[in-house]
């Protein structure tokens, strides 16, 4: 069933959470008109991230493996504790 969340209730529609905006200096910040990330219920939604030092805004590393540790690294950050 799509746009449904299931829990311990029932269903509950996803357009029914209560949505909040996420975001960390910890990771780059997103451009134009975007979020990190969106927090719906239980479940966050992130934007597509790039491998760049947030202090910098560089590009990490020369390889996939480097820039794919600097993704993870920002996606923690983003989310809430």
């Amino acid at each position: 069933m799509r746009g449904v969340l299931t829990g311990i209730s029932g269903y509950v529609p996803l357009n029914a959470l209560m949505k909040t905006v996420l975001s960390s200096p910890d990771a780059p910040p997103a451009l134009g008109p975007y979020s990190q990330a969106i927090g719906a219920g239980p479940l966050i939604f992130c934007s597509g991230q790039v491998p760049l030092q947030a202090a910098t805004g560089e590009l990490v590393g020369p390889d996939v493996a480097e820039q794919t540790k600097q993704v993870e690294i920002e996606a923690i950050a983003i989310k809430p504790s």
